[in-house]
């Protein structure tokens, strides 16, 4: 019969796009794989000595005092869990998310997440690697919405990379890629070092060292494709310990940050962390050299107060 015929062909075809689908998925995925990876590869760090921030501003050096234990090995790559909910500018509802990040501030970082649009499922990957930024997405992990490696998204995973070092409090020691600047006696600003461009960063401290809110100017991309700066930032709700790292574990802000009729387009909570600790003998000093190894784990989580920004 013609019509069982056709429907052979019919799923056939089926078959074949989403064969097709699916291998190139893999495909993604063992490229992001061989990522993440790289990123992992251990070397030897040294320890934190109070004394190596003496000098800097009076919010700097609280929150440094604050964030690393003295004695902490100065791991300089973080693997990161977190949940959340994600609102697009302009848009009325939030996303639901789960990620996995890898985050090593002298190489760049590695985001998988897996979002939620009603009965749609979303995937995203977006990594900043040695120099090289790309973003994909995929509906339910197989049907391509889109890639991008743009100039200007390689500009706003730099700024990105930037702001995020706070994960990794060890990456923000003075030395060659970091470069300090007083504001007043709740703010300082940091110039990270990325592919020959320092890129600012506002942090704002609490008496106590705490790590209130962090904030940069981020290429931000709108819905015709087109991009212009804006502001980008976090204010920090809670912070957790781990490892002898004390970081943010619950954050809110996004675009447009600061403004009094700006909402929030984004909410994360980490859910997981851990260092990559040394691997050869420690010493004491800077990590601008520095790679990690394998890590232990025990945290508790501290609510914050305060202002976002």
């Amino acid at each position: 019969m013609r019509w069982v015929r056709g429907l052979l062909i019919l799923l056939f075809v089926l078959f074949s796009v989403t064969l097709t689908l699916m291998t190139v998925q893999v495909l993604d995925d063992q490229e992001v794989d061989n990522l993440a990876v790289g990123m992992r590869m251990p070397a030897s760090v040294r320890t934190f000595d109070p004394a190596s921030v003496a000098g800097l501003p009076a919010p700097a050096h609280r929150w440094l005092r604050h964030a690393i234990a003295p004695g902490t090995p100065l791991a300089s790559t973080a693997e990161l869990r977190m949940r959340g909910r994600w609102r697009p500018p302009g848009a009325e509802h939030w996303l639901p998310f789960e990620a996995i990040e890898i985050l090593s501030p002298r190489r760049g970082f590695l985001w998988r997440a897996n979002a939620w649009d009603g009965s749609f499922g979303l995937r995203w990957v977006e990594h900043y690697v040695d120099g090289a930024a790309r973003e994909r997405r995929a509906l339910w992990g197989l049907i391509p919405l889109g890639t991008d490696e743009s100039t200007e998204l390689h500009t706003s995973y730099r700024q990105r990379l930037a702001l995020e070092s706070v994960w990794v409090p060890a990456s923000l020691l003075p030395g060659h890629y970091v470069a300090w600047e007083p504001i007043d006696e709740q703010r300082a600003r940091y110039r990270v070092l990325i592919e020959g461009e320092r890129y600012p960063v506002v942090i704002r401290v609490g008496p106590d060292g705490a790590l209130r809110a962090v904030a940069t100017e981020r290429l931000q991309r709108h819905r015709d494709g087109s991009w212009s700066p804006a502001p980008f930032g976090l204010a920090v709700e809670a912070e957790q310990t781990i490892e002898g790292y004390t970081i943010p574990s619950r954050l809110r802000g996004g675009w447009s940050y600061g403004k009094p009729e700006t909402e929030p387009t984004i909410a994360i909570e980490l859910t997981h962390a851990h260092f990559l600790p040394p691997k050869s003998p420690r010493g004491t000093g800077s990590p601008d050299s520095a790679r990690p190894a394998a890590p232990t784990s025990s945290a508790h989580t501290k609510p914050q107060t305060g202002d976002a920004q």
